[in-house]
């Protein structure tokens, strides 16, 4: 049994319906105040509430840690950093004492950025111990501005739960610091680290379903390089009631749940279109919050992980790997429009329980991200596919495969390929950019022979050798 010395709670955010933020609670019952401070100041950047709780489990395995396994011990800068290394090593390989399982390295460097961020939030904020590398600057150099900065910060030293990481000394010497961002190590990448669903099962596998909707979502998932998150969030108003004149395909856009503009006619003075952010179109005219503002227990949540937009509304669209799958699914919409005006949904997302005989209370009601999931999961079965999270048999396997395509059937650029993922880093276009080893060295005789069509070119001609 996993021993805590930490608990986390859900207070509601007052302004915002059905959002509620997680706080920690320490050993003594008293609120973690700066983990509350770092959780108000993300969830103002618009981090959901999902990745909220995540970064907070990691910040409170942090806090049994240090109380339970290492006693409290007192703190300097060399500690803390050794401490955060020990923290790392006990989590890849579990521990006793604390009911820890080993964890898989990705989710272990994960939880040792969170706390690099919150340390340095701590440090930016609070003025307590750095835990990357620190420049000093002396404070005669700081304008008037960062002084009164610091000024407020020092009430805040004395009453801050982690005041104690806060070393006196180096404030009576007239010193601040300014630390750069440290990177993080990440997973060695290599063959098993792709995680693409199998190629040769995503045709059976859509063939498989037994409802338009899902057949709908599976295309969205793998010949539209959508995350299953991204499908609960789409509305009706998302897919185009006309397909695309040049090429028939549907033309489906992506918004963030929040910011994400729309036009729409108000119901309740019926003027005109009325141009707002879906936060403001869902309030208005549903009483609804975005999907991703709502509380990680609730069933109706789905998170948001973001994207490179192509417009200033905060609005992407969504690109075809194959053509025919983009015609097939605007054919599809025309026919499942019909039969989602048959559940009476009075709300305005796409996708619905369609079924009223799996679950009367819920027909009609927005598709749930882990009835997507047992969906999925249920259609691996049915093909004869054991599903998995480290396999690529899982929903996100899906957005894999779409890399998988684009890479070794269209061969597209990696520059392209970012595009159509809406990466904003060809980084992370890396990790579903993935060539076989016999695409790449058909692309590598080609390019050799084009370079070898040039009879001038003396780094391609033949050699003459003269052995004996």
């Amino acid at each position: 049994m996993r021993t805590k010395s930490h608990s986390i709670i859900y207070v509601p955010v007052k302004g915002a319906r059905s959002v509620k933020l997680p706080v920690i609670l320490l050993p003594d019952g008293v609120r973690f105040y700066e983990a509350l401070h770092w959780t108000v100041e993300r969830f103002d950047d618009s981090l959901s509430v999902t990745t909220l709780k995540k970064q907070n489990e990691a910040i409170g395995a942090f806090v049994d840690f240090f109380h339970v396994l290492k006693n409290e011990p007192a703190v300097t800068p060399e500690l803390l950093r050794a401490l955060i290394k020990e923290f790392r090593e006990v989590r890849l390989a579990g521990c006793q004492d604390l009911g820890w399982k080993p964890v898989a390295p990705g989710t272990s460097e994960r939880e040792i950025e969170y706390l690099s961020l919150f340390f340095d939030h701590c440090a930016d904020a609070f003025g307590y111990l750095p835990v990357n590398a620190a420049d000093e600057v002396a404070t005669d150099a700081m304008s008037y501005r960062d002084r009164l900065r610091e000024n407020k910060k020092a009430s805040i030293r004395r009453k801050g739960l982690l005041g104690y990481l806060w070393k006196k000394t180096a404030a009576g010497s007239g010193k601040s610091a300014s630390r750069p961002v440290r990177g993080r190590q990440g997973v060695p990448r290599g063959a098993n680290n792709y995680k693409s669903f199998p190629p040769h099962k995503v045709a059976s596998l859509i063939e498989s379903c037994h409802s338009i909707r899902d057949v709908m979502v599976f295309i969205l998932l793998f010949y539209g390089g959508v995350r299953s998150s991204e499908v609960c969030h789409f509305l009706v108003s998302d897919i185009s009631p006309f397909p695309d004149p040049k090429t028939g395909e549907a033309i489906v856009t992506l918004a963030h749940p929040v910011y994400g503009w729309i036009d729409y006619h108000r119901k309740a003075d019926g003027k005109g279109v009325r141009h707002a952010q879906r936060q403001t179109y869902l309030l208005e005219e549903y009483g609804m919050t975005p999907r991703n503002l709502l509380s990680p227990d609730d069933p109706m949540q789905a998170g948001w992980k973001g994207m490179t937009y192509e417009d200033k509304g905060y609005r992407s669209t969504v690109h075809w790997s194959r053509p025919d799958m983009g015609i097939l699914f605007y054919e599809l919409h025309k026919r499942y429009m019909a039969v989602r005006a048959k559940t009476g949904t009075k709300h305005p997302y796409y996708f619905v329980n369609i079924d009223p005989s799996h679950s009367r209370s819920s027909y009609g009601q927005p598709m749930k991200l882990k009835s997507l999931r047992d969906r999925f999961h249920d259609a691996c079965l049915r093909v004869g596919l054991t599903p998995g999270r480290d396999n690529g048999i899982n929903p996100h396997g899906a957005r894999h495969f779409y890399g998988f395509f684009l890479a070794n059937v269209l061969r597209v650029s990696k520059e392209m390929a970012q595009r159509f993922l809406h990466h904003g880093s060809i980084d992370s276009t890396d990790v579903y950019y993935n060539l076989t080893a016999a695409v790449a060295r058909d692309e590598l005789l080609k390019a050799f022979e084009d370079a070898s069509s040039n009879p001038d070119n003396p780094l391609t001609q033949p050699l003459k050798l003269k052995a004996k």
